[in-house]
């Protein structure tokens, strides 16, 4: 009966330690799949940062370019809203 018992005990400390290896190995997989989620996170805000400061510097470039029309265009866009909201109430 012992050596069932010790072939028990012997089976269970093998598959307590597996268990441990595998909980390892997913904690392991979890933090890489962390790291490249926050690389690519950081890529797309780098893009989409890059991609405001130029156009940024382009609507300021066509506004000194014709402030004449950039005054048009501001003025009825704010007419344009203006009805907008008004229609609302």
């Amino acid at each position: 009966m012992s050596r069932n018992a010790d072939g028990i005990a012997g089976n269970t400390k093998d598959v307590t330690d597996d268990v441990k290896a595998f909980g390892h190995d997913v904690l392991k997989l979890a933090n890489s799949i962390g790291a490249e989620a926050r690389s690519r996170a950081d890529d797309i805000g780098d893009s989409a940062r890059d991609q405001t400061k130029a156009a940024y510097a382009n609507v300021k470039a066509q506004v000194s370019g014709n402030p004449a029309m950039a005054l048009g265009i501001a003025a009825g866009v704010g007419i344009l809203v203006g009805f907008l909201l008004k229609g609302r109430h």
